[in-house]
């Protein structure tokens, strides 16, 4: 509890009127929902900031004390105001998010109290409340980036004897590039920023192009298991761990699979850093690609001396499609938010307003 989290939409309901306005886009995609519990965020300057970018005007009419809202903020409405798709009066056909006014009911869901239109001056300015969304999807993807750092450092030592002597660097140069983006994180200018991501990237592909080689050599150079009881029996008589050396070949490639599988989410999060989902996506593709391509026959044969193969990545195609799963997931958790939702009481949310009309009559009067 007090986290920030991400929601799907809630199921509206219509207003006092008995009507929700045609111009309201029902749409928020994915939403960050922030609460006055939410751990490290100042919450009364998250509020703020909403309510000085938008004009509440009649909205606060509707307010009222012991009830709880939800205004919602889009996080992307500054790229439709540039292209042209956003106006003051937003037309549902558009299918662009307005920031608006809803109240939660006690059976869950939400009804519509009112938009909110959206300053001139913030629609040239930007919007402060992206800002804050952009943080939060960098510090999320930036924990992620870390978490798979640690997760390969530990599978790279299951599989390091197989590794040994063939450019046993490659945790380095993942660990080198994802410092180096994290480095990135800190810039401000944009231009440098995007361009240290860049090299942390490559640095990146380069360990991950190299996890590749050595699985796929290592599949590749499998030996078929004789499709003949008696041949395996010829084969434990001269070898009595020929089954155990199976066994461990087998958890070692698969091993190396989780490794490649590992560093392909962090080049697809490098991408996701900036914003571009669809090279993420490619990522994901071509490396599922990947392992369409390499043959998997001899590695198959196992099946002979073990009949229950689901679970390993190599049986029919689970190579590819375990990708294609981690892709989907991946994809959606490090996209970036579209709106901002900030639930808040009556009471907090009318004192807020005033508090705010206040300093503009105090900074008006000092003129």
């Amino acid at each position: 509890m007090g986290e920030l989290t991400t929601q799907n939409n809630n199921e509206l309901e219509p207003n006092g009127k008995g009507n929700v306005p045609d111009n309201y886009v029902n749409n928020p995609g994915k939403t960050l929902t922030v609460r006055k519990d939410s751990i490290n965020v100042d919450f009364g300057g998250i509020l703020a900031a909403a309510l000085q970018m938008i004009d509440f005007g009649n909205a606060m009419n509707h307010i009222k004390a012991g009830a709880q809202y939800v205004v919602q903020i889009p996080v992307k409405y500054q790229e439709a105001f540039e292209s042209g798709e956003l106006f003051l009066n937003q037309n549902s056909k558009t299918n662009v998010l307005w920031p608006s006014l809803v109240r939660k009911l006690d059976n869950g869901k939400q009804q519509f109290v009112a938009n909110l239109p959206i300053k001139q001056e913030n629609m040239i300015q930007g919007n402060p409340i992206s800002s804050f969304a952009t943080a939060y999807q960098n510090m999320y993807m930036q924990e992620q980036l870390q978490e798979l750092s640690v997760q390969m450092e530990r599978t790279y030592k299951l599989v390091e004897t197989v590794l040994r002597g063939q450019n046993s660097d490659r945790i380095g140069k993942m660990n080198a590039g994802r410092q180096t983006i994290e480095c990135a994180l800190t810039m401000k200018d944009e231009t440098e920023r995007r361009e240290e991501i860049r090299t942390g990237r490559a640095l990146i592909s380069e360990a991950q192009q190299q996890f590749l080689e050595v699985f796929r050599d290592r599949v590749q150079s499998f030996e078929a298991v004789p499709d003949k009881e008696i041949k395996v029996w010829l084969k434990v008589l001269f070898n009595k761990n020929y089954c155990n050396d199976l066994d461990g070949e087998c958890n070692d490639l698969q091993d190396m699979y989780e490794l490649y599988l590992q560093s392909t989410k962090m080049v697809a999060g490098s991408y996701l850093l900036t914003g571009d989902e669809e090279a993420a996506r490619t990522v994901f593709e071509d490396s599922a690609s990947a392992m369409q391509a390499i043959d998997f026959t001899n590695l198959n044969t196992i099946g002979f001396i073990h009949h229950d193969l689901q679970d390993y990545f190599f049986q029919g195609n689970n190579a590819s499609e375990y990708i294609d799963a981690e892709r989907d997931e991946y994809l959606e958790e490090g996209k970036a938010y579209d709106s901002v939702a900030i639930e808040v009481s009556g009471e907090k949310l009318l004192e807020v307003y005033r508090n705010g009309k206040e300093k503009v009559s105090e900074a008006e009067s000092e003129k």
